[in-house]
């Protein structure tokens, strides 16, 4: 199954970043939901390895778990993430100006 490319980075390269591509693309997702999406793409996997890829990013703070038991990326994940472009592109902009002085 070919997936739409939400990353920059393209295609997802392993169940985590499958799951983050799923969050992103529904907003929320239910554990049945998320199994079901990684089953489709990278084949079997048990009940007790979805808890721990999930349990895994929870506790990394990129995904956070609802009270009505859905799953969502974790907002403040976001806005670190953002906080991180951000930085990376005024290095980005130093670098240009640089470029163009010497050039």
């Amino acid at each position: 199954m070919k997936l739409p490319t939400l990353s920059p980075f393209g295609q997802p390269r392993n169940s985590r970043e499958l799951v983050i591509w799923g969050l992103a693309q529904m907003g929320f997702m239910t554990f049945r939901q998320l199994r079901a999406l990684i089953r489709r793409s990278r084949g079997q996997i048990s009940h007790q390895g979805t808890w721990k890829l999930l349990r895994s990013l929870i506790e990394d703070g990129q995904v956070a778990k609802l009270a009505r038991g859905e799953y969502t990326i974790n907002p403040e994940w976001i806005e670190e993430l953002r906080r991180f472009c951000d930085i990376i592109e005024e290095k980005h902009k130093v670098f240009q100006k640089d470029e163009e002085v010497k050039a």
